[in-house]
């Protein structure tokens, strides 16, 4: 009978509720109510690098010598339209001498089917149509062609330099624009998850005060083996141009959810790892340390995901129970 009265009591003690503290003081509580909210998910970490469907190869479609190179400088900047060189093509030049020829057969014996093929010939070399024109009226050939830049961005490689030999289709220039640009960021496997759930990203880019925002990226569908990391590639608009390649830059995700249960911050207490808040209880001055799963939403709200339900009321200052009744009862 002895053995069993003490199984009882232990029994009772184990599975009993804390119980809840009895509060003197007027105590200001809030309902948990529902709202949209933003969740900061972590921070992760990137850099920028060049938009690989912004990148340019300019090439020619005939060999020949560079006579007059413009285009100088690793990184230099060039415009559409921007002369970067003048080059001597002896295939070119002979393209000139024959359409020059046909122009003067057809004055004397109209043939204007030989005047297109020459000119087509010329066309399909990509000679400009400005040196085509000027053959036509001035009735004479320029030993050089001009080169001009076919696209607006940075040369980030350069292949040739003045006098230098080319061939046909060998690249020359490689040049990149930089609007927009890629951010890429890495991640551990495990945020894989979370991260396909995450429509946007504030960006705050190392030496810029201001943060961007940018929808969520491509996540490329490998791992890096030496980092057990993935990488998700998100495109940021550079109109300014003061973004480069290998900026780096912190992201934070932001989770947004409509109609989520929130509360004041300061209703939410840490201790021993867990989020606690105090539920008020079925009689005037109860209130119940209630465990919660509460993330941060801004600067002055938890979203709470488990532990309350609409409607319940906590105390505003979850901080005020534990320096009082809490302690003092051994409740909390």
């Amino acid at each position: 009978m002895r053995y069993f009265l003490a199984l009882v009591i232990v029994g009772s003690v184990l599975w009993a509720k804390p119980a809840p503290i009895i509060q003197q003081f007027n105590v200001t509580t809030v309902k948990v109510k529902r709202a949209d909210t933003t969740a900061n998910v972590g921070k992760n970490f990137g850099y920028l690098r060049a938009d690989e469907s912004q990148e340019s190869i300019i090439a020619l479609r005939f060999g020949g010598y560079v006579e007059k190179l413009r285009a100088t400088e690793t990184y230099q900047h060039i415009s559409k339209g921007e002369v970067i060189a003048e080059v001597y093509s002896p295939e070119v030049l002979q393209a000139k001498d024959e359409y020059l020829s046909s122009l003067k057969y057809n004055a004397i014996r109209p043939n204007p089917g030989m005047v297109q093929s020459t000119k087509e010939r010329l066309i399909y070399l990509n000679v400009p149509m400005s040196e085509i024109s000027a053959i036509e009226k001035t009735g004479t050939v320029g030993s050089t062609t001009t080169v001009r830049s076919p696209v607006s961005g940075y040369i980030f490689d350069k292949k040739i330099d003045k006098g230098s030999a080319f061939g046909a289709m060998q690249p020359l220039f490689r040049v990149v624009r930089l609007d927009p640009i890629w951010l890429e960021m890495k991640f551990p496997p495990e945020q894989l998850e979370t991260l396909q759930k995450v429509d946007s990203y504030e960006i705050r880019v190392t030496g810029f005060e201001r943060p961007l925002y940018a929808k969520r990226g491509k996540i490329y569908p490998n791992t890096n083996p030496s980092e057990s990391t993935l990488t998700m590639r998100i495109t940021l608009p550079n109109p300014g141009g003061k973004l480069f390649p290998g900026m780096y830059a912190s992201i934070t995700p932001m989770m947004h959810a409509s109609g989520a249960l929130v509360v004041p911050r300061s209703a939410v207490i840490r201790k021993k790892g867990k989020w606690f808040c105090f539920k008020k209880g079925e009689y005037e001055g109860e209130y119940e340390p209630v465990e919660v799963n509460a993330i941060a939403v801004g600067n002055d709200r938890y979203e709470i995901r488990s532990g309350l339900s609409e409607g319940n009321e906590v105390v505003a200052n979850a901080l005020f129970m534990i320096d009082s009744d809490a302690q003092i009862n051994g409740n909390f």
